[in-house]
């Protein structure tokens, strides 16, 4: 406690900013004091400590919203300067370092969503602690805090409220009417303490297992081979036109009357007239999207009418007509819309088209499909945030990072925002590529919310909450990752159930939709692809340290806690046969690298390059062997397998280098212990890795423009004016460092 009477605390004055009447006053902070100090994205001004209606939406660095008003007046005085102390502090946790020991790593920014959920929060928990005449946290014992837990757990249950309980415990010392004495949820966590169950927090943090993860992310692959086929049924929908058509009767005279009666009215001629081009009544081939849609199997008018060219008509006599039809044995055709399906090699290996042909119903359920597995893919090979995707512009995405594709998006975890950087696999460049073409010119990302996402609606209409449990409750900060969490919900359930697709691999995993639910077997959340990259990152030639910088950790440590966590047991054979296969690629990669020596083609560059190029220079020279001959009829390879590789000693040599060269996409790395600089005598330690001074780099003709890259832009930043000295001599360093590997000569 502070030792302040009432009288102390109350200031008749007007103490809150704009509001008149008694109110209570904060030790820790002045009702003028502004309440962030920190970056500022609009242009409304920060609210000051004193004011009861806060504007934040300049603490968002994202621009979701114009506006985000967080209101005080409905609560009591008492706990309106609570929550607003406890606010302050949060905002300006790095000011209070030394009066608070956080229970949980603070991250630098203080979102907008998450202050109104802590509002929200604290709002609640003085409503629930009023009806158990409990006073105020500074009062609470452990029996009433009890009583509290159980009601929280029987109206809602939400992990929030364990944190919000805690962290009253936490700031006890510097809030003015004190806090909670003690942590009911120190022994068994927040989420337990409020009953939240919600989420499988162990499932959360694993790798997806082999199976799952090639099922998966192999029919998204599979659905983007299908893409020129399905952006060809968006072009051809968009713009398809009726033709003109006459009204009123068929001319008894007329031809059509002849071979087919029941043709009355020019309409029933068009009909007729798809029926022949199409060889039968077209079906549905996709499951219905709503009570006018056909099912699977039955008739599909809207098919029969595009392929007429006919416009719609709702008066049931075009139903009627098409069902007298089926009576009179027309018979049924699957799909029937003019637009072709192409021959792939599908998922499973097989070869042939990879789904029955489209109807009208089968194109806008396709591209939704083919905008979730393009996603899908995003998540599993960038290892991007929903936050960080759901930022990727429409438009400007595409960029290189260190000479290599990439795609540019603000980073919102643990910064401001600011436009950052993660490297691209031409398949995650298609699909970016997919989805920008199926976007709405109008829209300003990339990764369009889920159709159906009620949640999302909410937001976009300016609603901060959802009903759920019959409480409100912030889902504004859960926006991407229930859209993508839906998105890939969608896609297991449609590649699980759908008999319109080929060759398709059943997904091992459960769904849930608006459509239903299968909980059978686990689900498939977003967080688990980005564990599962970093649980196999190093067998892909991806190191901690890059994974670090492409997951944005703060700290190589969490890589290396998500690497651990995320794996699971039955990566391991799989793992091993990579590791087989490393065997294979280090033998392969070093019998090149003497092949090209032999021929005069050689031109390694790296420490380690160079001394290579001498060892294996003298080697051959010493050695009774042919010279490669450009103009013979044998290939090079061939040449030297026969000529060179007969010798004793070059055999040994090669078998010899083979067992320490690691090849790599950057450089090569000779782990020549004696001079490795990351390893503490045994094996080396990826995070310690320094490729710009290590004696071990091997850099190829190929690696070498990436290099070059990183130098060039080293000498840029040394041109730039008014370098400081200690910044300057660190970049020359850098520069002499990579002018001493790029040499392919000693100089």
């Amino acid at each position: 406690m502070t030792g302040l009477t009432d009288a102390d605390m109350v200031d008749t004055q007007e103490s809150l900013i704009g509001v008149s009447g008694p109110a209570l006053r904060s030790v820790l902070v002045s009702d003028d004091q502004l309440v962030f100090s920190g970056a500022w994205h609009s242009a409304h001004p920060r609210p000051r400590f004193g004011q009861q209606l806060w504007e934040v939406i300049g603490a968002d660095p994202t621009g979701s919203r114009t506006s985000w008003l967080i209101d005080f007046s409905d609560m009591s005085p008492e706990w309106s300067l609570i929550t607003r102390e406890l606010l302050y502090v949060r905002a300006n946790s790095r000011r209070f370092r030394h009066r608070i020991v956080w229970h949980k790593a603070i991250r630098p920014t203080f979102r907008p969503s998450t202050i109104s959920s802590w509002q929200h929060v604290l709002g609640t928990l003085e409503r629930l602690s009023g009806e158990l005449g409990l006073g105020l946290p500074v009062d609470w014992g452990h029996e009433g805090t009890e009583r509290l837990r159980e009601l929280i757990q029987e109206r809602s249950p939400w992990a929030m409220y364990g944190t919000m309980v805690s962290l009253l415990h936490q700031a006890r010392d510097v809030l003015t009417l004190g806090g909670l004495r003690f942590d009911p949820t120190h022994d068994i966590g927040v989420a337990e303490w409020a009953g939240d169950t919600t989420t499988n927090r162990e499932l959360a943090t694993q790798g997806l297992d082999p199976e799952t993860f090639r099922a998966v992310v192999g029919d998204a692959l599979a659905y983007v081979d299908g893409a020129p086929d399905i952006l060809h049924g968006v072009q051809w929908l968009s713009t398809w036109t009726p033709d003109p058509l006459p009204s009123g009767r068929l001319p008894s005279s007329h031809p059509v009357r002849l071979t087919h009666p029941h043709v009355t009215t020019w309409r029933q001629s068009r009909l007729q007239a798809a029926i022949d081009e199409i060889e039968g009544i077209p079906t549905a081939t996709v499951a219905r999207r709503s009570k006018s849609n056909a099912s699977v199997g039955e008739p599909c008018l809207p098919t029969l009418r595009l392929v007429a060219r006919l416009p719609e008509k709702r008066d049931g006599s075009d139903a009627a007509w098409v069902q007298d039809r089926v009576r009179a044995g027309v018979p049924l055709v699957r799909g029937g819309l003019p637009v072709p399906i192409s021959a792939v090699t599908r998922a499973d290996g097989s070869s042939g088209r990879w789904r029955l042909p489209f109807c009208a119903q089968s194109i806008g359920v396709e591209a939704q499909t083919l905008q979730e597995a393009c996603k899908i893919i995003c998540m599993a090979f960038t290892a991007m945030r929903d936050s960080e995707l759901a930022g990727i512009s429409r438009t400007d995405w595409r960029t290189t990072w260190h000479g290599a594709d990439a795609i540019t998006s603000p980073l919102v975890k643990n910064a401001n925002g600011e436009p950052m950087k993660w490297w691209a696999t031409p398949p995650v460049i298609r699909a970016c590529e997919i989805l920008e073409e199926l976007a709405d010119p109008k829209d300003e990302y990339l990764f369009r919310r889920a159709p159906g996402f009620s949640q999302a609606a909410a937001i976009k209409r300016g609603d901060a909450y959802s009903r759920e449990g019959g409480h409100s409750r912030d889902v504004s900060h859960r926006i991407a990752a229930a859209a993508n969490w839906e998105s890939i919900q969608h896609f297991v359930w449609r590649l699980n159930t759908d008999e319109s697709l080929l060759g398709f691999l059943p997904i091992p995993a459960g769904w849930s939709t608006e459509r239903g639910k299968d909980d059978s077997l686990p689900l498939i959340n977003p967080r688990r692809f980005r564990f599962t990259l970093a649980s196999i990152s190093n067998f892909v030639g991806l190191g901690d340290i890059a994974f670090q910088r492409q997951s944005k950790h703060a700290l190589v440590a969490l890589t290396h806690s998500y690497a651990a966590n995320g794996a699971t047991n039955a990566w391991g054979d799989l793992l091993n046969t990579i590791a087989n296969r490393e065997a294979n690629d280090r033998i392969a990669k070093t019998l090149d690298i003497y092949q090209k020596e032999w021929a005069g083609e050689g031109s390694l560059a790296g420490h380690a390059g160079r001394e290579l190029t001498r060892t294996v220079r003298s080697l051959l020279d010493g050695l009774p062997l042919g010279e490669y001959d450009p103009e013979a009829d044998d290939p090079q390879a061939e040449q030297f397998r026969t000529q060179v590789m007969q010798t004793p000693e070059l055999a040994a040599a090669i078998k010899s280098t083979a067992a320490i060269l690691h090849p790599g996409s950057i450089n090569h790395c000779l782990r020549y212990v004696p001079q490795m600089e990351c390893t503490d005598g045994v094996d080396p330690m990826q995070g310690l890795c320094h490729p710009e001074t290590c004696r071990n780099v091997l850099i190829e003709q190929a690696q070498q423009p990436l290099w070059r890259h990183r130098h060039g832009e080293v000498t840029a930043w040394l041109g730039m004016p008014r370098i400081p000295p200690a910044q300057k001599a660190v970049l020359e360093r850098s520069q002499q460092r990579l002018e001493a590997q790029l040499r392919t000569v000693d100089g």
